[in-house]
């Protein structure tokens, strides 16, 4: 059984590397992790929203590296509530 944390997504926040390269992907960042670009006007409503209790974090389940094959059947078949992550 996994470890389970909740933790908020990520939303209306820019890294370094993309800031200002609007010209990415939206749907995907490097090595296709998903992220938001935004500016600052929507990270404050984005703050307000988790705030007022608006937005909940999504849950993450923490796996050992070597579950990763009933990691990948619970993915399939919609089992995994949020993130499955794989420790090694």
């Amino acid at each position: 059984m996994p470890a389970v944390a909740r933790m908020p997504s990520a939303i209306g926040l820019e890294t370094a590397s993309s800031a200002g390269d609007h010209t990415q992907d939206r749907q995907a960042g490097p090595v296709g992790v998903p992220f938001v670009v935004g500016n600052f006007r929507e990270l404050r409503e984005v703050i307000a929203l988790v705030e007022c209790g608006r937005l909940t974090p999504m849950p993450l389940e923490f796996w050992p590296l070597d579950q990763s094959n009933e990691v990948y059947d619970r993915l399939k078949r919609g089992k995994a509530a949020g993130r499955a992550v794989l420790m090694p």
